[in-house]
């Protein structure tokens, strides 16, 4: 009788072993397409195709231990847009918070930022504070809460909160003098 045998040649009933060998290697798989990789990562977007390429492969590292890759290009296609739709949505709040910070400090005016140890003084002002005027100032200032919301929160009236902002304020400004 005779032996009966897949669409690819191989017999039924072959062991997972022998199967698993006759898979092409990671190392393979990248030199059969990471050329065409990168020329469609050029054609469709403008990021660095390399680093998409690079680790598009690393991302495909487990599904290629566990043998689970039955369209390596189509796979391989469909993890690298993602990437680079990822890598774009990045940069474009990277772009975003950047013009923010520009807006914030007038940098296009000519005014500097402050430089990190400005920043480091600020902070520690902050965390030296009382928590009474701490907490106000954590709400007010950055989370972007109104008066009356922080007093909501802390269960106080508006006129407390808007004395230890004023409070607080004030104590800040005497520790970045000092």
């Amino acid at each position: 009788m005779a032996e009966q045998s897949t669409p690819i040649g191989r017999p039924i009933g072959e062991d997972s072993a022998a199967a698993q060998d006759s898979r092409p290697s990671l190392a393979t798989l990248f030199q059969l397409h990471a050329r065409w990789l990168r020329a469609l990562m050029l054609r469709h977007y403008d990021i660095d195709a390399d680093d998409v390429v690079q680790e598009t492969y690393i991302r495909l590292a487990p599904f290629h231990a566990a043998n689970e890759i039955r369209h390596p290009q189509a796979l391989l296609a469909r993890v690298a847009h993602n990437l680079a739709r990822n890598k774009l949505r990045a940069e474009a709040n990277r772009r975003r918070i950047t013009s923010a910070l520009e807006r914030q400090y007038d940098l296009a005016g000519g005014a500097d930022a402050p430089d990190q140890l400005e920043a480091l003084l600020f902070k520690q002002a902050i965390l030296s504070l009382p928590p009474i005027f701490r907490d106000v100032m954590v709400l007010s200032r950055f989370t972007g809460l109104s008066n009356t919301q922080v007093a909501e929160r802390l269960g106080v009236s508006v006129k407390t909160v808007e004395w230890r902002l004023t409070r607080a304020l004030a104590l800040c400004a005497k520790q970045l003098e000092d």
